[in-house]
């Protein structure tokens, strides 16, 4: 009997060229910053997988805390956008969390899933992750890979 491993070596692959400006011959883009400029430099129908990480609305340093209709119209233009650069075969990551007002926990995902569905997604995974000793749910998951 032959047996294969589900897993291969680092070796068995090129190295990754892991760069932050887009240009279709990249292997991945690796964008930290604003999304909507970003997405302009992008064709139509170019990316296969987009993984994000968008601001939860909760004010962070990084964003402005606003109320949720101002937010979620807000990441549906990112949304549009996102659909706009999507290969008609891709994918969308989209790792979110809660936002609270009032001492009540709102799951993100229940409010973007019927921007998804305005634009012709399916919801496919919904990854759940116990966080207690890593700083976000990403960290949690990357560890376990």
């Amino acid at each position: 009997m032959t047996t294969t491993s589900l897993f291969h070596s680092t070796a068995d692959f090129p190295p990754m060229n892991v760069v932050d400006t887009y240009d279709s011959d990249n292997t991945v883009t690796l964008h930290h910053g604003e999304a909507q400029p970003f997405l302009q430099t992008i064709p139509d129908n170019d990316i296969a997988l987009i993984v994000t990480s968008p601001p939860y609305n909760i004010g962070k340093a990084y964003e402005r805390k606003q109320g949720m209709a101002a937010y979620l119209e807000e990441q549906e233009k990112i949304i549009g956008e996102l659909m706009r650069v999507l290969a008609d075969n891709g994918s969308i990551c989209w790792q979110t969390g809660n936002y609270i007002e009032n001492g009540e926990v709102f799951p993100l995902d229940m409010f973007f899933y019927h921007i998804f569905k305005k634009h012709g997604l399916k919801l496919r995974n919904r990854i759940i992750t116990k966080t207690i000793g890593y700083s976000t749910p990403i960290a949690a998951l990357a560890h376990r890979l």
